[in-house]
């Protein structure tokens, strides 16, 4: 097991662009659920687009700190599939919404 620990300058810069980021998100799902600009059942495909709020905060923080080398390797620290030792934790999500759809 790898015992790296994470010692980041900007934990509450982190917690402010990711709220700032997901500000617009959560306006249209109160709008939308209070039918004052879409229908109440489209609140919940506004939620949606809260979920690349953190992405991005890191994705930013990370380009300050380390440059455009520190940003991809960030991207290629997300999406290295090698790197996932217990592969069976994620099929249970994954087999729901599979039995789910039919």
């Amino acid at each position: 097991m790898n015992n790296s620990t994470v010692k980041s300058k900007f934990p509450l810069a982190f917690f402010v662009l990711t709220f700032l980021f997901a500000i617009p998100s959560y306006t249209l799902v109160a709008l939308a659920s209070n039918n004052i600009v879409f229908t109440p059942e489209m609140a919940f495909l506004f939620m949606v687009l809260a979920a690349p709020a953190p992405i991005a905060a890191a994705l930013i923080l990370t380009f300050k700190e380390n440059g455009w080398d520190g940003a991809k390797k960030l991207l290629g620290r997300a999406f290295d599939l090698k790197r996932i030792v217990e592969r069976y934790g994620m099929h249970p999500p994954f087999s729901c919404c599979l039995s789910s759809s039919s």
